[in-house]
Formats: structure tokens, sequence, C-alpha cells
């Protein structure tokens, strides 16, 4: 796969190692998260995610029939289902279009009703992660991200500075500069 965000559709050269040609794919599945050459999540990480939980839904709704109690359900809804659309919420939650976002919530609010009680959707667990992921990443010096945060300090405020991005919106809605406006916005003014 080339992640390519060039205006011109130029073809690169075909790469072979040992002799043989190394096949070029749109995306491709690493670690459970589906990357395609846009670095968007839209199409094929989304609809995994959603047959994913449609299934563990299904498990859901059997268990309420059983009269299974709210707190075995929360239970199950927690270590079952929230720990899918969870997984790496923090890579692809900024970048997913608002359309893909209701179709989680409404996954998650159907939840909700079964269990009797309000579950935290997408957009309000992806807020609450970014200040403990950024903490990881401030207070681990070996993290590959704490240089490039060192750098944005500005000393006397304690505040980040935002480094600057591209007019197209996949970098602004990315963890780092949604982390540091989350920082920011933690000083009172």
């Amino acid at each position: 796969m080339i992640i390519d965000f060039r205006k011109l559709n130029c073809k690169p050269d075909i790469l072979s190692l040992k002799g043989s040609d190394i096949e070029r794919v749109d995306n491709y599945k690493y670690l459970g998260l589906y990357l395609d050459n846009s670095l968007s999540w839209n199409l094929d990480h989304i609809d995994f995610l959603i047959k994913k939980l449609n299934v563990r839904m299904y498990c859901m709704r059997k268990l309420h029939s059983f009269s299974i109690s709210p707190e075995i359900l929360s239970v199950f809804y927690n270590s079952v289902i929230c720990s899918v659309w969870r997984y790496c919420l923090l890579a692809w939650g900024g970048n997913i279009s608002q359309c893909d976002k209701d179709r989680l919530n409404r996954l998650i609010k159907r939840a909700s009703r079964i269990i009797g009680t309000e579950q935290t959707g997408v957009g309000d667990t992806y807020r609450s992660l970014l200040p403990q992921k950024l903490h990881t990443v401030w207070t681990d010096v070996s993290h590959p991200l704490h240089n490039l945060l060192a750098d944005q300090l500005i000393v006397r405020r304690g505040r980040l500075r935002l480094p600057s991005f591209s007019t197209k919106t996949r970098h602004p809605l990315s963890f780092i500069p949604q982390a540091i406006r989350c920082h920011n916005c933690s000083f009172k003014r």
C-alpha cells in the first residue's frame, strides 16, 4: 500500500524484493485496524466494527431475554462490546465522519436501552481518552511523540503550541492537535 496525497495521480514503479514483485493494495488490515491509502476510516474499518458489534449485540439481546440482571449486562457490555469499539479509538476517533460516528452511537444507545443505564458515546469517550494519552506521552521520555510535544511547550504558561498543519482536515483532527487543544482548554483565561 502506498500512501500518497499528491494531486497528480502518478503510478509509482513496481517494487520487487528478492526477485518477486510486491503486490500493491488499496487497504490493509494491521493489528485489527483497516488502513486505506487515503488514511480515512470510513469504508472498511467502520463497516468491520459495525459487523463485529452487531454479532455481540445479538448475544446481549439474548442475555436480556433470559432476564439477566443489569449489572451482569453492564459487565458484558464493557468487556465484550465496549472493548471492541474502543480499541485504538485514539487512532481513528478524530477522523471519522459524523455519519459513521452516528452509526456507532446508535449501537451504543441500543445497548444502553438494554442495560438500562446511559453509556458514553464515541465522541465523549474519545475526548476523555485524549488527556490520559497526552499525559502518558508527556511523562514517557522514550515515547516517539515525546520530543514533538516537548518542542511545542510554552514554558511560562504551561500551554502547548499547536504545530503548523496543512489546510486539509486530516491533520487537525488527528491525535496531536486535538490533544494539544484539549490540554490548552484546561487552562483558565
